[in-house]
């Protein structure tokens, strides 16, 4: 595949990506993120983090240290390298936020290994009760930010996310805001202009918002669920229609 696509058996698609590198950041290095940004990033951020979308997995750090310790468990070993050896490339990689998605996109092959890791942690999980009941809980967090991606995440709803600026003519100013009724109300009034900006998160000037609490991936789709599913339909009844799309 690569020796007729690319003209090298050993050239592969994800490796030839320093245009969209220097699109993105502004340098055309495939590997500039610091190792602390993209593990901070990819395991924290309110819009990207690991343990902020799946957070029950936190348990398999229990599990490792456990599989490490007793000998019973030392097939888990392997499995604790190949995770590490994978985080480690994409906390380096220039696009560890994944471009437009839904949540930590770029470690998600490793959910199967972090959920054998958990293996060695259940009789300790199950030892104690209020740790049952923490890890219970963050199942139920888990399993419902997943409901709520897959009923409600759209492409560019949030990834692109519209914010609003009215501008007022006499007297001047100008007001800023993200909700769309609140933008229509001031609309309305008299000598005012409208002008739409999208904070798509692959532009450096809007990155920021992947560490933002208030305005993050999960607080828009919980808060706006109904009107991001009905944009969802609406999206995958023209795909129907029209594939090309």
């Amino acid at each position: 595949y690569n020796l007729h696509y690319f003209g090298r058996p050993l050239a592969f698609g994800q490796t030839m990506l320093d245009h969209v590198a220097q699109n993105k950041t502004g340098v055309a290095s495939l590997w500039q993120t610091p190792l602390w940004q993209g593990a901070a990033g990819l395991l924290l951020s309110p819009s990207r983090g690991l343990l902020v979308y799946s957070p029950f997995l936190a348990f398999s750090l229990l599990g490792l240290v456990t599989g490490w310790r007793h000998a019973r468990f030392r097939v888990v070993k392997p499995l604790a390298l190949a995770v590490a050896a994978i985080w480690i490339v994409e906390f380096k990689h220039f696009d560890w936020w994944g471009g437009w998605s839904f949540g930590y996109r770029h470690i998600v092959d490793t959910t199967v290994l972090l959920a054998v890791l958990l293996v060695p942690a259940i009789e300790t999980i199950r030892g104690r009760r209020w740790l049952s009941g923490v890890f219970a809980l963050l199942v139920v967090w888990s399993v419902g930010v997943q409901i709520v991606g897959a009923w409600a995440y759209n492409l560019s709803g949030w990834n692109a996310r519209a914010v609003y600026e009215i501008e007022f003519f006499s007297p001047p100013r100008v007001v800023r805001t993200l909700d769309e009724a609140e933008m229509r109300a001031l609309d309305r009034q008299p000598g005012t202009r409208v002008t739409t900006i999208y904070q798509d998160v692959d532009r450096p000037e809007y990155r920021h918002r992947l560490w933002s609490v208030r305005d993050s991936q999960l607080v828009y789709y919980l808060t706006h669920f109904r009107h991001a599913r009905a944009q969802k339909r609406r999206f995958m009844q023209r795909w129907l229609e029209d594939p090309a799309l």
